[in-house]
């Protein structure tokens, strides 16, 4: 297992759990009720320094000055940078046209759903992206 696959193993089940949380809080929660109080902003707060604190001690731990990337480890993840973005542009193009579709008559859309946006492409980007190299690495 070379590093790039750890990495992005370990990346993959940080951020698909950010994500995953991100998205079931949203929807127990709802837009209206998240904008009410500030624990929700605590909560994700710490869910979100949880994940980054994890993430930051992988690559710490992971840091091999010996490792040098092949060939493979190039091509994995030129295709899987690609794909990632292009599957989080999908992602974001999807979210906004339903949004528009649910609030084109009231004229606004509700700041809670802006501030889900932002932070669940953030997490489903590395999600996906991570996915991708691990799918590759197991395909070629």
């Amino acid at each position: 297992m070379t590093v790039s696959y750890k990495r992005s193993l370990i990346t993959c089940i940080l951020f698909g759990f950010l994500f995953i949380f991100l998205s079931v809080y949203f929807y127990i929660v709802g837009p209206q009720a998240y904008l009410d109080t500030k624990i929700h902003f605590v909560i994700n707060s710490i869910v979100f320094v949880l994940t980054f604190g994890a993430f930051i001690t992988m690559l710490i731990f992971t840091n091999n000055k010996d490792y040098v990337i092949d060939e493979r480890d190039a091509y994995v993840q030129r295709k899987s940078y690609g794909i990632g973005l292009l599957v989080s542009l999908i992602y974001v193009f999807l979210i906004s046209i339903i949004l528009f579709m649910d609030n084109r008559y009231t004229g606004t859309v509700n700041a809670a759903w802006l501030w889900f946006l932002a932070y669940s492409t953030f997490a489903f980007s590395y999600f996906i992206t991570s996915l991708v190299i691990l799918f590759y690495y197991n395909r070629v």
